[in-house]
C-alpha cells in the first residue's frame, strides 16, 4: 500500500478528522471488522469515497481529474476500522478487483453504452451525476457561461 501525499497526511492530522476517526473507533468498539483484533494497530478505511466527484475542465471537453473532499467529510457509513495488515490487504485486493472489473467492462462495453445501460435502469442523467456529487456536464457549461457573462 502506498504511503499518503504529504497534503493528504495533513488532512489526516487536521482535528475534524481525529475527531471523526475517533467517533469511528468508538462505533466499531476498536476492534478490525475484518479480524476482530484488538491489540494491533488500527486504520480508517474508505470502503468507497462518497465524497468523490469528476471536475471538469474549464473547455469541458479535457478528461475530468478526480477531485476528493476533505476526509472528515465522509459518510460514516463508508468508513470502517481495520487493522494495518488487513487495511493493506484489502487496499490491495481492492486495486486487483478493480481492475478486473474494469478490464471486463473496457471488453464488453463503451462509455456511451454503459451510461445507456444506466439510463435504461430508469436512473436518469441527473441523478446518477448527483449521486456521485457531481452536475451535469450540460449544467456545469451552462452555469459557467452564465457566470463568464455575469463578470
Amino acid at each position: 500500500m502506498g504511503q499518503p501525499s504529504t497534503s493528504y497526511r495533513k488532512k489526516l492530522a487536521d482535528p475534524r478528522w481525529q475527531k471523526k476517526r475517533l467517533e469511528i473507533f468508538e462505533r466499531d468498539e476498536f476492534a478490525c471488522q475484518l479480524c476482530g483484533a484488538t491489540e494491533s494497530t488500527l486504520h480508517i478505511h474508505h470502503k468507497h469515497y462518497s465524497n468523490y466527484h469528476h471536475d471538469w475542465a474549464d473547455d469541458g471537453e479535457t478528461a475530468p481529474a478526480k477531485v476528493f473532499d476533505e476526509p472528515w467529510t465522509s459518510l460514516d457509513d463508508a468508513l470502517v476500522t481495520l487493522c494495518k495488515a488487513c487495511h493493506e490487504e484489502e487496499t490491495e485486493r481492492m486495486e486487483e478487483v478493480w481492475g478486473l472489473v474494469t478490464a471486463i467492462l473496457r471488453e464488453n462495453f463503451t462509455a456511451n453504452g454503459l451510461w445507456e445501460f444506466f439510463v435504461d435502469q430508469g436512473r436518469h442523467k441527473e441523478f446518477i451525476a448527483q449521486s456521485y456529487g457531481q452536475q451535469p456536464r450540460e449544467t456545469r457549461l451552462r452555469e459557467r457561461r452564465l457566470a463568464e457573462e455575469s463578470k
